[in-house]
């Protein structure tokens, strides 16, 4: 029973990550625009999400099997989708941000680059 639930904390990888997404959404947009560089900001979706597919399908290939399964992979990927449309709301909450339909469409671009990449590492 211990060997099974010492698995368990490689969940953390992508609650962690999809934690720094929403710390990151957090950011004032006045704040934002100084941080970064805002030509690469559809870059920066793709990679944040394509890079939380990656580590959901990996959590979960390790608390299950330790094999890359299809299944893994699309659980992984429709968690992403699904952390999208949330991620976009919660920075309608956020002054200087707001809803992008082409910010979300660029993290659904990274969730389908995420798992292309899954697919490839399998």
């Amino acid at each position: 029973m211990i060997h099974i639930s010492r698995r368990w904390w490689v969940l953390l990888v992508p609650i962690l990550w999809a934690g720094a997404i929403f710390v990151a959404s957090s950011i004032p947009g006045k704040d934002l625009s100084k941080m970064m560089f805002r030509s690469f900001d559809k870059v920066y979706h793709v990679v944040e999400f394509a890079i939380l597919v990656i580590s959901i399908a990996w959590s979960l290939s390790r608390v299950r099997t330790s094999k890359w399964s299809p299944v893994i992979l699309i659980i992984a990927f429709a968690i992403a989708v699904g952390y999208a449309p949330v991620d976009e709301w919660h920075q309608s909450w956020i002054p200087g941000r707001d809803v992008s339909l082409a910010d979300m469409a660029a993290d659904w671009g990274g969730c389908l680059l995420g798992l292309v990449v899954s697919f490839w590492i399998r």
